[in-house]
C-alpha cells in the first residue's frame, strides 16, 4: 500500500535539504515539533527557530525562492509562500546563547532523505509556556493542550525541582503548579 502524499511534510523535507545545503541553521518548532513529540495535531505552516546570526541569510535565501516577508518584529518573521502549493513560513529569532542551549539538546526529525532538528520535549514545553505569556497570543488553550500531551508522552514531572524551576522561569511563577494540576485532572 502506497503512503499518501503529505504536502506539508514534503515541503518540510525540501526545506531541510535546502537548509543543509546552504548551511542555514534552524530548529522545527510549532505544530510540526508538537506532532514529532506525540501530539495529534493539524498544522498548515512551518515554524522554525533560528539564531539571530542567520537571519539575513535566511531572508536572502527565501526572497530568492520567491517568498514574501509579510510581518516582522524583533523576535518574529513571517513569510508568505510564492504559490499556494507551499506553506507559509514563520520564524522565531533567538540570541546566540538561547540558540546554543536549544540546539545542544535538540532531537532529530527524520524526513525523506534528510532530517531536521527540533527542541527537546522539555525545551519545546518551555517555548510554548513562554508563548502563552505573550499579550498578542490568541490561542493559549492549544498551547496548554500541547504542553500537557508532550509532558505525558515524555514523562516530564513538573514537581521535579529542576524541571519546576525551568517551567516557572518561562511560564511564570506558578507554571509548574498549573501543569501538575492539569495533568492530575486527566
Amino acid at each position: 500500500m502506497e503512503t499518501p502524499r503529505n504536502p506539508l511534510r514534503d515541503a518540510l523535507s525540501s526545506l531541510a535539504q535546502e537548509a543543509t545545503r546552504n548551511e542555514l541553521p534552524c530548529l522545527v518548532i510549532g505544530g510540526n515539533a508538537a506532532i514529532h513529540h506525540g501530539v495529534p495535531r493539524f498544522t498548515r505552516d512551518i515554524d522554525l527557530l533560528i539564531p539571530e546570526s542567520a537571519l539575513d541569510r535566511w531572508k536572502s535565501h527565501l526572497v530568492h525562492k520567491g517568498y514574501i516577508p509579510i510581518h516582522s518584529t524583533e523576535a518574529f518573521l513571517q513569510f508568505a509562500p510564492p504559490n499556494i502549493a507551499l506553506p507559509p513560513l514563520d520564524f522565531m529569532i533567538v540570541n546566540e546563547g538561547t540558540w546554543k542551549k536549544l540546539n545542544a539538546d535538540a532531537v532529530e526529525i527524520p524526513l525523506a532523505g534528510t532530517s531536521l532538528k527540533t527542541p527537546s520535549a522539555l525545551h519545546l514545553i518551555c517555548l510554548k509556556l513562554h508563548a502563552t505569556r505573550s499579550p498578542s497570543r490568541r490561542d493559549t488553550a492549544t498551547d496548554w493542550q500541547d504542553i500537557e500531551i508532550i509532558a505525558q508522552q515524555h514523562n516530564i514531572d513538573p514537581t521535579d525541582p529542576d524541571i519546576s524551576a525551568l517551567l516557572n522561569a518561562y511560564g511564570g511563577p506558578d507554571a509548574s503548579q498549573i501543569l501538575s494540576k492539569r495533568l492530575a485532572d486527566q
